[in-house]
């Protein structure tokens, strides 16, 4: 047993501590309360701080608006119209610089410069793969500032002779990743795009990116070799809104011939339905080549119609033979544009047997798509090309394209353009020469359908002084062209069909409109007297 006086002191210590235990509870809960008040009063500061804030921002702007109502200073807040609107006297090739100067003014002038400087984009395989990856590292920054203003993206696989052996493998690939960027894009243009080994696959990957394919609406494809019709109907279709399609292959075999006669490929990257489409074809008296129309028809009609929103075709080389198969699958697809541009086949194209046999193949598919799509056109854009004037017949070509292309069911034509009006300016005479000698027969075969045709344009080509005629005989050049002159005339305004017409325009060459227009128009005014002096509107620009 502990002593009695240790026993005591344990006790008073256990009370001591008792005590102190008491006295800490009592502060514990007198430290809470005063945390909980200052708490209170922190969150009451906080919000008396961001209303003054606010009250602050809000004076500090109408004192900024009302001092430069009264002192013109620079703290104003300028509507970005505005600044689109002063952008816009800026030119994009020109004042290049200038406009990348305006986006360093401040962040509100950014928008409106990077809109003009960066309206189109090229993506070029001439340039290096250094620069490329650079390119695209600023492309997929997150604080890019010109990716939401491309308007155009060009794509150019133009190489250099010394790369051509080896081929731009794989320039499209660091593209793809990043077309999400691109949101704005609105016209596609691709030149020169080889579809081969991973190109094509790149390609490929390309027209399978909807969110990129399904925003454009303009198409442009220059010098882009197809292998087949399929590769080229496989390229149309990605473009579910396509409004606008222009096909320029730059010779006379844009999708290859040997593919088309013997064979038709099919691209894995759009499997196609198993729904046919009927379509009665001309059959030819080749087997091979009616055998190969019946693939055709098997490979590259099934499916979904394409361009049902295509309201501009314009294809080059339009009635040469490769394009034959296009204007079949157009046809079956039912294609109606609204304006037409096309390239009509000149004479010194079909100078021999074979070429004038395909030549006039290809009007022949030409005009039965025209039966379908002819009531629906409203411009019409023909180019017949310039001719040889050492030609045995320049009329030949244009007279070739009256006699397969039955212009009847246009009738519903507001504009037609017609390119060229080649003539020459004598002393003392204007003649029209070479293939343009047919121009009047074209016009007269089409005025008898329209209804409510109201401008017509020429294209005035080689407007040249000289002394006497490139033909032979100037008595033969002289006829002929007042023939011309008179039946143009005549059908323009002295006839009977052509009564909605309201202007006529010719076009002079743009180096050569100031010197020879005042010639141009007096002499004009002597060869068409009933155009002059008649209800029509005649401007030479």
């Amino acid at each position: 047993m502990l002593p009695f006086e240790e026993s005591q002191r344990l006790l008073d210590e256990c009370r001591s501590l008792r005590q102190v235990n008491a006295i800490l509870a009592t502060e514990n809960v007198q430290l809470k309360a005063e945390v909980k008040q200052l708490q209170h009063e922190l969150d009451a500061l906080n919000m008396h701080a961001g209303t003054r804030e606010k009250e602050r921002l809000r004076l500090l702007g109408d004192f900024r608006v009302v001092d430069y109502r009264r002192h013109c200073t620079t703290g104003v807040y300028i509507p970005q119209e505005l600044t689109d609107h002063i952008m816009a006297y800026l030119d994009p090739l020109r004042d290049k610089n200038t406009l990348l100067r305006c986006g360093l003014v401040c962040r509100a002038w950014v928008p409106s410069s990077r809109k003009a400087t960066f309206e189109s984009l090229t993506f070029s395989a001439f340039s290096t793969h250094a620069h490329r990856l650079q390119f695209f590292g600023v492309l997929d920054h997150p604080l890019c500032t010109f990716s939401s203003s491309v308007k155009t993206l060009i794509l150019d696989g133009k190489i250099t002779e010394d790369l051509a052996d080896l081929g731009p493998i794989g320039w499209l690939d660091p593209l793809l990743p990043l077309l999400w960027r691109l949101d704005s894009v609105k016209e596609l243009h691709g030149t020169r795009v080889p579809l081969s080994l991973r190109t094509e696959v790149a390609w490929r990957a390309l027209l399978r990116a909807p969110n990129f394919t399904s925003k454009i609406v303009k198409l442009t494809l220059v010098d882009v070799k197809f292998d087949s019709v399929d590769a080229f109907a496989e390229t149309v279709r990605a473009f579910p809104h396509l409004e606008h399609l222009t096909y320029d292959p730059k010779n006379y075999d844009g999708v290859r011939q040997s593919n088309l006669q013997g064979r038709i490929r099919i691209f894995s990257s759009f499997p196609l339905p198993d729904q046919t489409v009927s379509h009665n074809v001309q059959s030819d008296s080749s087997p091979m080549e009616s055998n190969s129309r019946n693939i055709y028809e098997k490979a590259i009609l099934p499916g979904p119609k394409p361009l049902q929103e295509l309201r501009i075709l314009d294809i080059k080389l339009a009635l040469f033979d490769w394009c034959y198969p296009l204007w079949d699958w157009l046809l079956q697809n039912q294609v109606r544009p609204s304006e037409m541009i096309l390239d009509a086949v000149k004479m010194s194209h079909v100078q021999s047997v074979i070429s004038y046999v395909t030549s006039k193949r290809s009007m022949q598919h030409f005009s039965s798509y025209l039966q379908f799509a002819g009531p629906y056109l409203e411009t019409l854009k023909v180019d017949f090309g310039r001719d040889d004037p050492k030609a045995n017949d320049p009329t030949a070509g244009i007279r070739l394209f009256l006699e397969h292309v039955k212009m009847s069911p246009v009738s519903r034509l507001i504009h037609l353009e017609i390119t060229p009006l080649q003539v020459c300016l004598l002393p003392d005479d204007l003649r029209i020469e070479l293939g343009s000698l047919a121009l009047p027969n074209f016009i007269s075969t089409l005025a008898p359908h329209q209804r409510r045709l109201e401008h017509i344009a020429f294209n005035v080509v080689e407007l040249r002084y000289y002394t006497k005629s490139r033909y032979a005989s100037q008595e033969q050049a002289t006829l002929q062209s007042s023939e011309a002159w008179e039946v143009l005339d005549r059908t323009l305004a002295g006839g009977k069909h052509l009564v909605t017409l309201q202007r006529l325009v010719f076009r002079l060459p743009t180096w050569e409109r100031g010197s020879y227009k005042e010639d141009f128009t007096r002499m004009l005014e002597n060869k068409l007297p009933w155009c002059f002096g008649g209800r029509l509107e005649v401007k030479i620009i």
